[in-house]
């Protein structure tokens, strides 16, 4: 289960709890110098999902699960090599069969 701290307001997550530090703590050492504010401003929010973002329904703090796009990557030259070699493979295998 993961921990998040998030602006109230905005619904931007600020920082997340682990299992050595407290929510004050938090706030204090990373929350307040980076993003100012005070301890009414923030809340958390406990989820299963590693990457979220946050809605209001109903007045409602909701987490939903933020999928990370990924972007598709071109072959490398090796790549292109090897299915080259093993198109080239298949026919001459179909000549030798005579197919």
């Amino acid at each position: 289960m993961n921990t998040f701290i998030y602006h109230k307001d905005t619904l931007n997550i600020v920082g997340m709890l682990n299992a050595h530090t407290s929510y004050e703590k938090e706030l204090e050492l990373n929350v307040f110098p980076n993003f100012g504010g005070n301890t009414n401003d923030y809340d958390i929010i406990e989820t299963e999902f590693d990457y979220i973002t946050l809605e209001k329904v109903d007045e409602i703090v909701k987490a939903k699960e933020y999928v990370i796009p990924v972007e598709p990557q071109e072959p490398t030259e090796t790549e292109l090599l090897n299915d080259y070699i093993i198109d080239v493979d298949y026919r001459v295998t179909m000549i030798e069969l005579g197919l």
